[in-house]
């Protein structure tokens, strides 16, 4: 089986591509480097973002990636042609997706290649980026959570394979909530890659199209919101996890 994974720049993503390498051979890294957000004009907005940087460190540290074969590439190239042609040399039978921008054209049309990618949130709830965060400016943490689907052409809606709510704490901050997501991801995706090995992959239709989120949806009100009310949010809904829970099933 030839695998190649497709990632981001930054330790989570290392830290994928060495789980990946822990469980099979790797044809090809592609890292694209991530875009910096941290450009706002508002200090609250910024903070929050080197508060995240700061807790990510306290999940991953640096970590040296076996795979000789890596292909760095710049923020928003992840289809560029140098992207296709290396892929297409390598003839994948798999592609792992965890941090990049949005695939599309030629790498979606790969004929005997899947593609599979890491969506730190419960798609038929959320869908884009942040999603542990919308969850909580929802009132909605049944949503946070992982899901990991085939790409096509929409924006998280592929098929499911396997999903997965997260363990959450009372004393989770938003951050804590998307890292732990993130390595739930992981650990899920070996299960994946073990209904590959036995031929026993079944991909679910997700009937309810979750709400999509992109970068520009993060405001000032938002990030006040949530921050706010985490605690009372994640408290109301321990209280009756299993109630939300029920009266919102996922695929597992």
């Amino acid at each position: 089986m030839k695998v190649i994974c497709l990632t981001g720049s930054e330790l989570r993503h290392d830290y994928f591509i060495a789980y990946v390498e822990s469980i099979l051979s790797v044809e090809l890294v592609v890292r694209e480097k991530k875009f910096r957000t941290i450009k706002s004009c508002n200090d609250e907005i910024n903070k929050f973002h080197l508060s995240f940087i700061k807790k990510q460190e306290k999940y991953f540290h640096k970590i040296k990636i076996k795979s000789k074969n890596i292909l760095n590439v710049d923020a928003g190239e992840i289809n560029s042609g140098v992207v296709v042609k290396s892929v297409k040399k390598i003839d994948p039978n798999i592609i792992l997706v965890f941090g990049t921008s949005l695939l599309k054209g030629e790498i979606l049309l790969l004929p005997r290649t899947q593609i599979l990618n890491i969506h730190t949130g419960i798609v038929q709830l959320f869908r884009g980026v942040d999603s542990a965060f919308w969850s909580l400016y929802n009132n909605k943490p049944e949503g946070i959570g992982v899901t990991i689907h085939e790409v096509d052409s929409t924006i998280d809606f592929g098929k499911v394979v396997l999903q997965k709510r997260v363990d959450i704490s009372l004393f989770d901050d938003v951050h804590d909530l998307f890292f732990k997501s993130v390595i739930l991801g992981f650990e899920l995706l070996k299960e994946v890659l073990y209904l590959i090995e036995h031929d026993r992959l079944r991909l679910k239709s997700v009937q309810i199209k979750g709400k999509l989120y992109q970068n520009i949806d993060m405001s000032i009100e938002a990030l006040r919101y949530v921050e706010k009310n985490t605690h009372s949010i994640l408290s109301m809904y321990l209280d009756r996890k299993y109630k939300h829970d029920k009266d919102f099933p996922i695929y597992s």
